[in-house]
């Protein structure tokens, strides 16, 4: 085989090994976007549950300090 053959050949397992590395990390990311969207629809809906249920809310009252 010549050089250039060799060469490509390389850079073409390079490229295959890159790919398949940044597949894994795409689903990863995907598996923990989709966590986090669950996570802030829960957080989400216990805010309006909390809402609902004591009518002000944490934020809105003054510290026992002042």
């Amino acid at each position: 085989m010549s050089d250039n053959s060799i060469h490509l050949e390389e850079r073409i397992a390079y490229l295959e090994k890159h790919i398949s590395e940044q597949d894994s990390e795409i689903y990863r990311q995907g598996r923990q976007l989709d966590s986090l969207a669950k996570l802030v629809d829960k957080l989400e809906h216990r805010l309006s549950a909390l809402e609902e249920a004591g009518g002000s809310m944490p934020a809105d009252e003054k510290p026992p300090h002042y």
